[in-house]
């Protein structure tokens, strides 16, 4: 029930952001009670998964976010007669390091699976040794949905393939919601990854072609994410992809907690009903130079991570893509370097779900934990994961170029070798393994100088045909003009790899 105190004393106004145009109208509510009636109305419409409230003048008036209860569509009754669903958390940008330093009280909630006597059974599976692709997500959501490793092939995107994930699930009648704090009007998060972004598109052709992908990937609902725009307007940003603000409020709240709040909000609901979900949020909190804004989020994740204790034939997997790529920290300390590639994997698996596996695939997920894995060891696992909730759904075998990594197709649910290395494991390069005594200090610089005149003579090349192609006007320039042939100087701190494990 929705519930109003008056405190203004100026017209009250009802925003509601059009699911088609992405266009967002005000109508004056001429009391409390008819805006009560109005938001309820709203409810059962399609909509954005907000709508917003103002008080005083329609242009200068002062906003506030009022979460939309979701309202489900039918869908067929799932064959199963106990489904069991799946919930995803994904974090950009926090390494395993940093997410125990900076999110000590969501560290907190997950140990408390342990200590509470209604959940002792639980397996919270903590895997400590996750070397990651590149310091860049795409790559890692790649391999994570698609399964697709590509080492050399650089900045050619193609469209993450999120309908393998939802798809077998969404085609036998479980619900999906995929919620994100990006505005989908701008070049990162899902709107890159289904590749709908074009700068040369207005805001509704980019919009209306968003929607149309929506389905493709078999996502149902897109939740609250619209209301990121509204908040990244009032900053005047595009994206919060900068240390500019140590938070991102809208309205005295934080930004990140309106997504939060609903996606809980939406996993109530279904569970209310007895309705299967596949269910994912990603937060992009700690894309930013100073590692800190991160923390903002731990109260709210720990109340979620708390809450998903109760979720009923549940099984979620909080993850992250890499460490901070953009903070003084990495560019100053070994540490932080080796941190940008060692991203965290939690999986927690209740008791009500434990059916699904033997208890050769349950030592094999705990004997992991202490193996050196990467997210493609989490494709496969996601697979088999699919194929035991639906028996329909094949999973996928491992693909010719992924068998240099010396994976299976069960993942992690096949016990990993103590021996693996970072030899063993899809590295797109620069790239640190995470591996103690892995990459030494060079004593052969001899060779290494060979080498490094070797490269930088290309580049003096590469320098001599972009000049030879001339200016703007076509005429060619030649030479090296004012700058000099570049020459290797010195060597320092040259690092070797070793096919080696610690």
């Amino acid at each position: 029930m929705l519930e109003c105190t008056d405190t203004c004393n100026d017209v009250l106004y009802l925003g509601t952001v059009d699911p088609g145009t992405a266009t967002t109208s005000w109508e004056s509510q001429v009391s409390v009670d008819k805006l009560k009636r109005s938001i309820d109305n709203i409810r059962y419409q399609e909509n954005m998964g907000y709508c917003l409230i103002r008080c005083g003048s329609s242009m200068h008036g002062h906003d506030q976010i009022l979460n939309l209860p979701p309202v489900f569509s039918e869908k067929p009754n799932v064959q199963n007669s106990n489904p069991v669903n799946l919930n995803i958390i994904f974090l950009d940008s926090v390494s395993r390091q940093h997410f125990f330093r900076v999110l000590p009280q969501t560290a907190k909630a997950l140990d408390a699976f342990k200590s509470d006597k209604r959940h002792k059974n639980t397996l919270i599976l903590d895997y400590e040794l996750v070397q990651g692709i590149k310091s860049r997500t795409y790559e890692t959501v790649m391999m994570f949905f698609g399964g697709k490793v590509d080492l050399h092939n650089k900045d050619v995107f193609e469209k993450i393939p999120i309908a393998e994930v939802f798809g077998p699930l969404h085609d036998i009648g479980y619900h999906t919601m995929w919620v994100e704090d990006l505005c989908p009007n701008w070049a990162a998060g899902l709107n890159f990854e289904l590749r709908v972004y074009d700068e040369a598109l207005s805001d509704l052709e980019m919009w209306k072609r968003f929607r149309r992908e929506l389905p493709k990937a078999r996502i149902d609902q897109f939740g609250n994410t619209y209301l990121s725009c509204n908040v990244f307007s009032s900053y005047d940003v595009n994206d919060h992809f900068s240390d500019l603000h140590e938070k991102v409020c809208y309205n005295g709240k934080h930004h990140h907690d309106y997504h939060v709040d609903y996606f809980t909000m939406y996993q109530k609901q279904l569970q209310k009903k007895s309705r299967p979900f596949v269910t994912y949020m990603m937060n992009s909190l700690s894309h930013e130079g100073t590692g800190k804004r991160i923390s903002n989020l731990d109260v709210s994740l720990a109340k979620y991570m708390e809450y998903a204790r109760e979720l009923k034939s549940t099984i979620t997997i909080l993850y992250s893509d890499h460490g901070n790529s953009y903070s003084q920290y990495k560019k100053r300390t070994s540490h932080g370097r080796v941190e940008a590639y060692h991203p965290f994997f939690f999986l927690i698996l209740p008791e009500d779900v434990q059916h699904l596996f033997n208890q050769r695939e349950i030592d094999a997920l705990i004997v992991n934990q202490k193996r050196l894995i990467s997210l493609l060891d989490g494709y496969y696992t996601l697979q088999q994961l699919l194929h035991k909730i639906s028996p329909a759904h094949i999973p996928a075998d491992v693909l010719d170029y992924n068998k240099q990594f010396n994976v299976t197709k069960y993942g992690l649910f096949e016990t990993i070798s103590p021996a693996r290395s970072c030899s063993n494991m899809p590295r797109a390069m620069p790239n640190l393994c995470i591996c103690e005594g892995y990459e030494v200090t060079s004593v052969n610089y001899a060779y290494h100088y060979v080498l490094a005149q070797y490269f930088v003579g290309m580049l003096n090349n590469e320098l001599l045909n972009q000049r030879a192609k001339g200016d703007k006007s076509g005429s060619s320039i030649g030479g090296f003009g004012n700058c000099y042939r570049l020459r290797v100087e010195t060597l320092k701190n040259v690092q070797v790899s070793q096919n080696k494990v610690s």
